[in-house]
């Protein structure tokens, strides 16, 4: 799965897209940052990173996760998916939050948990940075 999610993100960072960046007041920055996509639909939190860790190596097959290019890749799948389904409207409602962690091995489980508001749905991932 890990090389599918891969090859799919690799394939939609060739096009032009933006992302935008907040930082936490202050106080917290050094704690974490976030990032939102264009449509500010996908919320990425994540911390600053602390290295490579020895369980992960640097092979080939490890992607590090960049919150900002996670954000413009959010986008174009979203949009890919649109257009495999023939929907030309985003109406979307729910927002999606990715939280990201410093990778501890390989073998993370990724974690997806979905709330319902009222009509309204969010949608909160647990990943860690490297996959």
């Amino acid at each position: 799965m890990s090389r599918t999610l891969l090859a799919i993100c690799a394939a939609l960072l060739l096009g032009n897209a933006h992302a935008q960046q907040n930082s936490p007041p202050a106080f917290n920055r050094e704690l974490s940052r976030v990032n939102y996509s264009l449509s500010k639909q996908f919320i990425i939190h994540s911390r600053p990173r602390t290295g490579w860790l020895p369980a992960l190596g640097s092979s080939a097959d490890v992607v590090r996760l960049e919150p900002n290019l996670l954000a413009i890749s959010c986008e174009r799948i979203k949009r890919a998916l649109m257009k495999e389904l023939g929907v030309t409207a985003d109406e979307w409602r729910g927002k999606v939050e990715i939280h990201l962690h410093p990778a501890r091995n390989l073998g993370e489980t990724i974690c997806v948990t979905s709330t319902q508001y009222g009509k309204n749905w969010t949608y909160r991932l647990e990943l860690p940075d490297a996959l």
